[in-house]
């Protein structure tokens, strides 16, 4: 009887240190897959320049990723601190659409926030910025508590749209004024 308690015992020795090299295994596995989303996440904001930030709805603190607040065209983020600050930055053109956006974004049946607007970075220049947000986090009550989003400058892809409508603009101008005979 007591040779088989001991084996018993060892054998349960043996399969807890087994569940605990499992285990261990496990948890390798898991942070190797944390680390290769971070360096995945870090690799996309990179390519596509983007600022990532939230936005805590209760004390209406705004944060930015400190690291990349200047592709936004941002030389500080003093000025940018709460809601309303940022929206104190938006063209005054843009700030009613701007606003109701972020307002439907906090509804419970809201895909999310998806807006570009003019945003002044520095007095006299505004850069164009295309945000987009979703709320990870509401109350008991379905309140939204915190919005987290990206931002990205697409004030180059705004002045490439312009200039084509310019181009095109002139385009027509010129073929509706040219005679007919000079197309033949």
């Amino acid at each position: 009887v007591l040779w088989t308690v001991g084996l018993n015992t060892l054998y349960l020795a043996l399969m807890m240190r087994l569940m605990c090299t499992i285990g261990e295994i496990r948890l390798q596995e898991v942070e190797f897959q944390l680390r290769r989303a971070k360096t995945n996440l870090l690799l996309t904001m990179d390519a596509a320049r983007m600022v990532f930030w939230e936005l805590d709805l209760v004390s209406q603190q705004l944060t930015f990723d400190p690291a990349r607040y200047q592709w936004l065209g941002l030389t500080s983020l003093q000025s940018i601190r709460t809601r309303e600050h940022w929206l104190a930055q938006v063209h005054e053109d843009d700030q009613a659409r701007v606003a109701a956006a972020l307002a439907h974004s906090l509804s419970v049946t809201a895909e999310g926030l998806d807006v570009e607007y003019r945003m002044q970075v520095e007095p006299g220049r505004w850069v164009w910025v295309h945000s987009v947000a979703r709320v990870v986090r509401r109350n008991d009550q379905g309140e939204a508590q915190l919005l987290s989003g990206g931002s990205m400058n697409v004030t180059d892809l705004k002045e490439t749209e312009a200039a084509l409508a310019r181009s095109r603009t002139l385009l027509r101008l010129v073929s509706d004024n040219v005679p007919d005979m000079m197309w033949a």
